[in-house]
């Protein structure tokens, strides 16, 4: 959703681009908000750069109350001047430091999370809100702000616990795989194999799982 400053109207959802009724006037207009299928992405193309917590509150004040205290919103990741921070219902988290006040919103999102929050809050195009869905123990569900199985709007339930399927004849890869970019390098380096280094890599493997016994 993107939402724009000098807008006077109540925050509200607006109408989608995928909605039937959608004209190409509809998303362009000037300080129109815009919904599109990103979710839990949140831009102020009208605030220069990356708009930090402070300059989105004095635009739409109120903003951030809403979305803390919504039940299937956990987190939000937002810029500010001291660094980005991680704001829950009850709490918040130094991006940085990894400082907690209050109760920590991100608690239930795996020994991890702080780590994959790390990573986005990195990325050139970053939201200017990045909204983290709410995770339910009780069902081992998460809000995915979507219609898929894994989520592209938060963190937690099975969608953690992923496995990768390979050709026995490869080496273990070896280290965890956390992210993209290690899977990425793990097939390159398999790719890269010689049938003679695939060779003695399996044999050392092998060798390996056998010492562990």
């Amino acid at each position: 959703m993107q939402l724009y400053c000098g807008d006077p109207r109540p925050l509200g959802v607006m109408t989608s681009v995928y909605s039937p009724t959608a004209t190409e006037e509809t998303h362009t207009a000037a300080g129109e908000r815009i919904v599109l299928g990103s979710g839990n992405l949140v831009y102020f193309p009208q605030l220069p750069g990356r708009a930090e917590v402070d300059a989105i509150e004095a635009a739409h004040p109120g903003l951030f109350t809403v979305l803390r205290e919504d039940p299937g919103i956990a987190f939000l990741l937002v810029a500010a001047p001291g660094g980005s921070v991680v704001l829950g219902p009850r709490g918040q988290v130094d991006v940085t430091t990894g400082e907690v006040t209050g109760r920590n919103p991100l608690a239930l999102m795996g020994p991890d999370a702080l780590a994959k929050v790390r990573r986005t809050d990195t990325f050139d195009n970053v939201a200017d809100i990045m909204v983290g869905g709410a995770y339910w123990p009780d069902t081992d569900e998460v809000a995915a702000f979507e219609e898929q199985v894994g989520s592209h709007g938060g963190m937690s339930g099975p969608q953690s616990t992923p496995f990768l399927v390979y050709p026995a004849d490869l080496p273990a890869p070896p280290h965890p795989l956390h992210g993209a970019e290690a899977v990425h390098h793990v097939l390159v380096g398999w790719r890269d194999l010689s049938p003679e280094s695939c060779a003695a890599a399996t044999r050392q493997d092998n060798t390996t799982h056998a010492d562990n016994r």
